[in-house]
């Protein structure tokens, strides 16, 4: 029994213009480079969400649409591959500037999600925009996306490569932030204290409540790994608002009027004070 041979000129042809489904480990390099990110950063959110104990609507519809677009991209879904690069623009537009701090504080709780999420969601864009572009003619007709072997397997590797020594530099550093923070503050009047936005911190700034005459200043000391404020509340008699302290920040305002001035932080506003101050 005779074997049919093969068309004229099929060794030349992929497997897609043969008519021959291609096997899922034999998918092209760029679909599993995707489905990695997209994966990845759904799973993270949903990580710090639960590592926080705390529910953020956007952040896990943000989750969501990444796990599914990921699963659907890595089975040669252009729609998928569609979605997950467009929500990836986006993401990086709308959060990035939120997470720029984050870059500079290696202590920051968020500092692994910042240095590996925003990385992974760039190889998102450049290879879903390859992908699309080159699509009808098929992105296995390509190296640079069909194979690691090429330069969208170098350009991966370098990014991964980034990640993996930006985690390993930025967990010393925090270990140095760590105690240059816990032997800080010392002159300040109010402290920070450490995971202040926490649910279970009962005290994000202590002392919570603090006395002074008119006239005097009053210091604030960010011992936090996260950001903050001080920003006082609508209807005080003065107000004040501080920029977003890094860790170690200081700020410190002056008051004029005798009042009551309750406070908070801006980013997380569960996080309350007061300052009383006396004639």
């Amino acid at each position: 029994m005779t074997r049919n041979p093969r068309p004229p000129g099929a060794e030349e042809l992929g497997e897609a213009e043969l008519g021959v489904k291609p096997s899922f480990w034999k998918k092209p390099f760029a679909l599993w480079v995707v489905f990695g990110a997209l994966v990845y950063s759904a799973l993270a959110f949903l990580a710090l969400e639960a590592t926080f104990g705390f529910f953020d609507p956007a952040l896990t519809v943000f989750a969501l649409i990444f796990l599914v677009s990921g699963i659907l991209t890595l089975r040669g879904n252009r729609w998928a591959i569609l979605a997950g690069t467009a929500v990836s623009i986006l993401f990086i537009g709308s959060f990035a500037p939120i997470l720029a701090g984050t870059f500079v504080n290696p202590a920051n709780p968020a500092f692994w999600l910042a240095v590996s999420a925003i990385p992974a969601f760039g190889l998102v864009v450049v290879f879903g925009v390859l992908s699309l572009v080159h699509w009808k003619k098929g992105i296995e007709r390509k190296p640079y996306l069909a194979s690691p072997r090429s330069a969208g397997g170098l350009l991966t590797l370098a990014v991964v490569g980034f990640v993996i020594g930006g985690l390993v530099i930025g967990n010393f550093a925090a270990i140095s932030i760590n105690k240059l923070l816990l032997g800080g503050g010392a002159e300040a009047d109010i402290q920070i204290v450490r995971d202040a936005a926490l649910p279970g911190t009962a005290q994000p700034f202590s002392p919570a409540t603090f006395t002074v005459r008119v006239g005097d200043s009053v210091t604030w000391f960010n011992a936090d790994v996260m950001e903050h404020t001080v920003t006082s509340d609508a209807g005080t008699p003065v107000a004040f608002d501080s920029p977003l302290l890094n860790s170690g920040d200081t700020f410190s305002f002056t008051f004029t009027q005798a009042g009551t001035y309750a406070y908070h932080c801006a980013p997380h506003p569960t996080m309350t004070g007061t300052i009383i101050v006396n004639p």
